[in-house]
């Protein structure tokens, strides 16, 4: 004889208004974030930093375009929405975070190019002088190393 569970009891009902997402709730979630996004452009000095506000820039735009393309889309006699009639919204968010990843990947190349002209001038050496005078001072002949640093920052 198979083993049956006991029936549970009737949930109870529970009324819950219904909410409805209208264009203006997407309109004010774009408005904040890209104010939240210009914010960090103008008040940050760091450069990762002023790159994060501008995605949260170019994500507000996104929000807008996607919005604007379903509530603005034809509806049919009945009132419904017709999905993917036109996608123009969605193509332009496609574009603009193609264009973000972009965006993010020269700027994040460009980090490790000023970085290291920082640090060599901060040092007064080329970085290859450095690794010459620390390999050479390694082996113990501090003269030659500081000769051979020496030689190396005449060729740079």
């Amino acid at each position: 004889m198979p083993f049956k569970l006991p029936a549970l009891p009737p949930a109870p009902e529970i009324y819950l208004p219904s909410i409805h997402v209208g264009l203006s709730h997407y309109l004010l979630l774009a408005a904040i974030l890209f104010g939240m996004g210009l914010f960090a452009v103008i008040t940050r000095r760091h450069a990762v930093a002023v790159l994060l506000g501008i995605e949260l820039m170019l994500n507000a735009a996104n929000i807008n375009l996607v919005a604007f393309s379903h509530y603005l889309s034809p509806r049919s006699s009945f009132g419904e929405v017709l999905y993917n009639t036109v996608l123009d919204g969605q193509i332009f968010a496609l574009i603009v975070i193609a264009l973000a990843a972009c965006e993010a990947a020269v700027g994040l190349a460009i980090i490790p190019g000023s970085l290291s002209q920082f640090r060599r001038s901060q040092s007064g050496r080329s970085p290859k002088a450095q690794v010459v005078m620390i390999r050479e001072l390694g082996t113990g002949n501090r003269e030659r190393g500081m000769a051979t640093a020496k030689q190396s920052e005449e060729f740079r």
